[in-house]
């Protein structure tokens, strides 16, 4: 029997709940790296929406959690910014290099979302 595909988008909203959750995690530290890590997920995450396989992901029968959850990259992502701005490092010579490429990952990855 071949089941795999069949699991394998309840797979992948797993994994994104999961860096949803440490995002938060990341967010309420306070230590001297809490910034890094929590752009670390916001860039992990760009970069996992923009080149992993996302169809089995959309095809969960579970449309209204699909939503939330492509709803929820994207606040994500905005999320990121606040963190960034509240730090100071929102500005052309932040320390972090890849925020131009996660902001570009991010809205290449939204125009292919319907409604």
């Amino acid at each position: 029997m071949y089941i795999a595909n069949d699991f394998a988008g309840y797979g992948l909203q797993e994994l994104m709940e999961n860096l949803i959750v440490a995002l938060d995690a990341s967010l309420k530290k306070k230590d001297n790296d809490a910034l890094k890590h929590t752009w670390s997920i916001v860039s992990a995450l760009s970069l996992f929406l923009n080149e992993g396989e996302m169809d089995h992901f959309f095809g969960n029968e579970d449309g209204e959690k699909v939503g939330a959850l492509a709803g929820l990259m994207g606040f994500a992502l905005v999320r990121g910014f606040a963190a960034l701005d509240h730090a100071d490092q929102l500005k052309p010579d932040t320390g972090l290099f890849d925020v131009p490429i996660v902001i570009t990952s991010m809205l290449d990855w939204s125009t292919d979302l319907e409604g």
